[in-house]
């Protein structure tokens, strides 16, 4: 088996892993919701206003739940010392509140957008995962690190930004889409400024103005 074909299916178990733990989360946001809504209205006002804020809670949160089914994981980074860090639409745990999953919002995601090879920020390989709803169908990697060897830049599977050419060679719909898999380092840079006051982004038509606004809130949705 060629190295690209191991690389498919090492990253299509993790695939699985992080899509069954999502599946275990949805079934027991499911099932909470279920149990609310048999009891009923019932007891004081106060009673029945938590139970709705429960209910709230439960249907947001399957709502989100469902709304990451296509694209969960974009991403990989491989670090110096040898750990790895997936990013995705969402952050995930498993039930030993172990990190399967990086929300792309959170600090620990900024190097996948950010870390080049004059920057590396400890980031040894950028991996971007080309998915189809659950099947990974291919893996394209940068090399930050350029002390590597060459024996072992040849066994990766090197194409630079082919997720960002991927999206924009791909059929338009009219829908506007989230560009978290492609978002590039100055977009990155305007997401995540602080938030002092108004911020003025200036640029031509189908610069990507509207879509960086919209991923700058982001953090405020649940």
């Amino acid at each position: 088996m060629s190295e690209q074909n191991l690389d498919l299916v090492h990253e299509q178990e993790r695939l699985d892993v992080v899509y069954a733990r999502l599946d275990e989360m949805r079934q027991t946001a499911r099932n909470r919701l279920a149990a609310i809504r048999r009891a009923g209205p019932s007891g004081s006002p106060q009673n029945r206003s938590e139970r709705d804020s429960f209910a709230t809670l439960y249907e947001d949160r399957i709502a989100l739940l469902e709304a990451v089914e296509d694209r969960l994981v974009f991403g990989r980074l491989d670090f110096d010392e040898g750990s790895e860090r997936y990013i995705g639409r969402i952050g995930l745990n498993d039930t030993e509140q172990v990190s399967l999953l990086t929300d792309w919002r959170a600090p620990a995601a900024q190097p996948f957008y950010r870390a080049t090879s004059a920057n590396r920020d400890s980031v040894k390989r950028r991996r971007h995962l080309v998915t189809q709803m659950r099947k990974v169908t291919g893996v394209e990697d940068e090399i930050l690190d350029l002390t590597l060897p060459q024996s072992e830049v040849e066994e990766l599977n090197l194409s630079g930004e082919g997720a960002l050419l991927a999206s924009l060679s791909a059929g338009r719909t009219g829908k506007m889409h989230d560009i978290v898999a492609t978002i590039q380092a100055e977009q990155d840079e305007i997401i995540r400024a602080p938030l002092n006051g108004a911020l003025v982004v200036q640029g031509g038509p189908g610069t990507g103005k509207t879509a960086v606004a919209l991923h700058r809130v982001s953090p405020l949705r649940p």
